[in-house]
């Protein structure tokens, strides 16, 4: 069952043990021009120090992937990639959950124009 108070911004709070994000970006993240700057901008409004790298890999672990990919309309680029790592795991893993499919909107969500037409190959 989805947390629908959870946002992105919960993990990325959790992490840097401040509150960055008050709320769900209201839009698709995909078109925020420059990402990590904005979150550098607010980290550093906030009084502390920000380094994508460490704080990064303090960050990514506390994201919440079903709720950020379970709106269709956004994050073509993170959803291309979870779909590609999910089609990786199945050619290897016999047991497969058919709900990650919608849960993920794995079929009719949007992905990277630039990687769509690619095909996952079996090696």
């Amino acid at each position: 069952m989805k947390d629908m108070n959870a946002h992105p911004g919960k993990g990325i709070n959790h992490a840097l043990g401040q509150i960055i994000l008050k709320q769900d970006w209201p839009g698709n993240v995909g078109s925020i021009p420059h990402p990590r700057g904005g979150l550098k901008s607010l980290v550093l409004h906030s009084g502390l120090k920000f380094d994508e790298k460490s704080d990064g890999s303090r960050i990514v672990p506390e994201l919440d992937l079903l709720h950020i990919l379970s709106r269709a309309d956004t994050c073509g680029y993170l959803r291309s990639l979870f779909e590609w790592c999910v089609c990786r795991l199945q050619m290897h893993c016999p047991v497969w959950n058919a709900e990650l499919d919608s849960d993920f909107c794995l079929q009719d969500g949007k992905k990277a124009k630039l990687t769509c037409d690619q095909k996952i190959d079996s090696a």
